[in-house]
Parts: structure tokens; C-alpha cells; sequence
């Protein structure tokens, strides 16, 4: 991961600490901020992605590309582990 475009995700976890789905609505990108976007998995993902001026949109450049790579890379280590 580039230290200059830290990731996390998170997953919603119930009162016996289990993972559990995040509905759709919820499952969203975050830029400090939660963002419209969706993640399209059930879990949320915030990163340096770059927005627009009403921090609610995902720009599209290579700030945000690096930030979905680097989320792409926590999830595909989750899932070889």
C-alpha cells in the first residue's frame, strides 16, 4: 500500500461479534466523509478518494484510482487468508 493513500474498510459486526451485511444503503464510499457512492459489497470502504465540491461524488482521477486500488488489495488479502 502507498503511505500516501491509506485505505480501510469495515464491516458491520453484531452484538456477538460476528460479521454481518451491510444493507445496500449503508454500504457506501467514504472520503473522511461518507460519499452517494456505493460500494457494491457489503462493507464500507473510505480512503483518499477524491470527490467533488459537494464531497457527496467520486472524481474519477489517479488520487482515487490509487484509493481503490489499495482497497481492492485489503479485501483480496482478507480473502487468501
Amino acid at each position: 500500500m502507498h503511505d500516501d493513500n491509506k485505505c480501510s474498510i469495515a464491516f458491520q459486526i453484531d452484538s456477538g461479534n460476528h460479521v454481518i451485511k451491510i444493507e445496500n444503503d449503508e454500504a457506501v464510499v467514504h472520503s473522511f466523509l461518507p460519499t452517494r457512492e456505493r460500494t457494491n459489497l457489503p462493507l464500507k470502504m473510505n480512503g483518499d478518494f477524491s470527490t467533488d465540491p459537494s464531497r457527496t461524488k467520486i472524481i474519477i482521477d489517479d488520487d482515487t484510482m490509487m484509493a481503490i486500488k489499495n482497497c481492492v488489495l485489503i479485501i483480496v488479502n482478507l480473502l487468501i487468508k
